[in-house]
């Protein structure tokens, strides 16, 4: 029986719908149902730990790791937007709820916002502070999946224009999106697409400095070690991260951030958040916080997220009055070193919305990253194409005032971190 408050929709893979084509894979042993739970019942979920220990069991089948799907994230989302703007969908093998039932997870807010032409929308990137939005799917049933969760949309009360900012393009979920909404004829637009710094274990030598880089980095080492004993801490448990993460909110405060009033710290939400999230996505091991100390003090720290084999840097802070030494970008190099050594990471992140800064010059691979957006009724739809243009053109719009803004800002801020 479907959980209360849940909707319920059940599609059997090897007999399709006449209006939702089946994919070439394999049916699976017995039918997809999705369930649509609001943030409260998810909560309420999270308190059993019943979702919680299937995602986590799921994110390790996943065809492409998100950490930012997981339970504690969603958790903090939902109590920071409430319950009605919150919507998580959950794919399961049959009526089973066991954890290795689960075949997809996506995480959906619903958006009201004046650079939005269609009345109402939902957006996969359920979070500001969420840098990847791409849906957690089982790898063997990718396609199977993907259309189930659409046509549950479909048949559902939530919005029909589905939105995915910062979702990766060019991978396995981002390829069966596209197979799947080609089979219903439903047309996706691409809003924007750039890459992102990313460094693989497999090619090292993308994540090796170039010689005047490294001569560089061990000028700046030796002379930040003739300041005091230089040492990288690793806060990994949730009692060590909750003190780490003060650290890094009143480190980040303390510079140009704070002084801009763009500081997590500078607004109650957005600490409570990280507070929320963090402590809690350690206690899986989702979560570790890296510290550059100067005699014990913090120089620069950096918070990274973890999911299946790859770590997500989340934010990176640093002491400006440490600024000649570069103490952040010592950290990176630091932690790029200890975890590109560890075979059990296959690569890191950025997280980064473009492809400038220091972490692009460490790490020489890219992440191609899309924002989307498409109906996720089959058939096309009337004024759609028309509408995403138009709409495409205010997001451009916003983004050129946005970049003018961020260059003004650039330019009273310190040059190195």
């Amino acid at each position: 029986m479907a959980p209360q408050n849940a909707h319920t929709a059940r599609r059997a893979d090897g007999e399709p719908r006449p209006d939702s084509p089946s994919s070439a894979e394999r049916p699976a042993a017995a039918p997809i149902e999705v369930e649509i739970r609001d943030g409260t019942v998810f909560a309420a979920d999270m308190e059993s730990r019943t979702h919680a220990l299937a995602i986590a069991d799921l994110a390790g089948r996943a065809a492409e790791p998100n950490p930012f799907m997981h339970p504690a994230f969603i958790k903090a989302a939902a109590a920071e937007y409430g319950p009605a703007a919150i919507a998580v969908l959950f794919a399961w093998r049959g009526e089973a709820r066991d954890p290795h039932a689960l075949l997809g997870a996506l995480v959906l807010r619903r958006l009201r916002t004046p650079f939005r032409l269609w009345s109402a929308s939902v957006e996969g990137r359920f979070h500001d502070f969420s840098f990847l939005s791409t849906p957690v799917v089982d790898a063997s049933a990718l396609e199977s999946v993907l259309t189930a969760m659409l046509d549950a949309m479909a048949g559902s009360s939530l919005p029909k224009r589905l939105s995915f900012s910062l979702i990766g393009d060019e991978g396995p979920v981002m390829t069966g999106l596209k197979t799947v909404l080609r089979q219903r004829h439903s047309p996706l637009a691409v809003m924007a697409s750039y890459r992102r710094a990313l460094a693989r274990s497999d090619n090292p030598a993308a994540f090796t400095p170039s010689a005047s880089t490294r001569k560089k980095l061990r000028q700046y080492r030796r002379r930040l070690a003739e300041q005091g004993p230089v040492k990288v801490t690793r806060h990994q448990t949730p009692a060590e991260v909750t003190t780490a993460l003060e650290e890094f909110l009143q480190l980040e405060a303390s510079g140009w951030k704070g002084r801009a009033g763009t500081a997590l710290i500078s607004r109650a939400a957005d600490a409570d958040f990280a507070r929320a999230a963090f402590p809690a996505m350690a206690a899986t091991g989702d979560a570790v916080i890296d510290v550059l100390r100067l005699d014990g003090k913090a120089a620069a720290i950096q918070i990274l997220a973890r999911s299946g084999r790859g770590y997500f840097t989340w934010k990176i802070a640093y002491d400006e009055a440490l600024r000649d030494y570069s103490p952040g970008v010592l950290l990176v190099e630091d932690y790029t070193t200890h975890l590109m050594s560890d075979p059990a990471v296959g690569f890191l992140d950025s997280c980064s919305h473009d492809d400038t800064g220091f972490m692009a010059a460490l790490w020489k691979d890219r992440q191609p990253i899309a924002d989307v957006i498409f109906d996720v009724r089959p058939g096309e739809r009337a004024g759609t194409v028309l509408l995403t243009a138009l709409e495409r053109n205010l997001l451009n719009l916003r983004g050129r005032l946005k970049s003018l803004y961020y260059r003004y800002k650039d330019r009273r801020k310190p040059a190195r971190t």
